[in-house]
């Protein structure tokens, strides 16, 4: 059984849009749970250290499907099973062995804003409102270079110093290498320096922070696990 549990901060205002707009007043919104407070999909994580696994993984030795040939991942007739990708984070014809769960607002501070919405009727706005910026760009044609007309657009933003906290949780097939695999898991995720939306525009600057990981009920070091990769620690 794999058990990660790890915290994100965020060094500049980030966005997780929902694609969808406001009364015509924000063009696209952020993305917020059922007492309005915004998080991170477990599939934006996911997705974020797939990809920074994908370029990780030569570095290390370590042979992945082509990613040019084989889009969707290893073929089910390949002899030696998934490679190290799609046992990591799953394929069309491989079940995904982890779940990514959603990264939320630290439990304190997420605790204290429910409650501070609870007490306030008719209208809560504590949550909705933490942290929220509204920013206003521009289209530009960058071909071009040059501003294009009648696209003036506002997007919404969170800004917080306060951590967000999540899990991955699942388990390897018996026959994987479990460290090796978890150790190029983890090398991705504390490669990623941005997420959501905006990176060209400043947003979504970030640190992944380890506050435990687990193989079957036992600690495991993030610098131990690392240097099966690498023959030294990261960190």
């Amino acid at each position: 059984m794999i058990l990660i549990n790890y915290s994100i901060e965020f060094q500049t205002p980030f966005r997780v849009g929902t694609g969808m707009g406001q009364a015509g007043f924000i063009d696209n919104t952020t993305i917020r749970n059922r007492d309005g407070l915004a998080y991170i999909p477990g599939s934006t994580i996911k997705g974020r250290a797939r990809a920074a696994a994908l370029k990780l993984a030569p570095s290390f030795d370590i042979s992945t499907h082509s990613t040019t040939s084989d889009q969707t991942g290893c073929l089910v007739t390949q002899p030696d099973g998934p490679c190290a990708i799609c046992r990591i984070f799953g394929a069309p014809q491989w079940p995904g062995m982890l779940s990514f769960e959603k990264a939320d607002l630290h439990g304190e501070i997420s605790n204290i804003l429910k409650t501070l919405d609870l007490h306030e009727t008719p209208i809560k706005t504590h949550a909705q409102n933490y942290g929220r910026l509204l920013r206003t760009g521009i289209g530009i044609d960058r071909k071009l270079r040059v501003v294009v007309p009648d696209r003036l657009f506002t997007n919404e933003c969170v800004g917080t110093k306060i951590p967000f906290t999540g899990r991955i949780i699942g388990e390897f097939p018996s026959s994987s290498p479990i460290e090796l695999d978890l150790a190029l898991l983890l090398a991705a995720l504390k490669s990623i320096s941005h997420l959501g939306g905006g990176r060209g525009r400043g947003l979504g600057r970030c640190e992944f922070t380890f506050i435990k990981i687990q193989v079957d009920g036992k600690e495991k070091s993030l610098d131990q696990l690392i240097s099966s990769l690498a023959g030294g620690g990261l960190k």
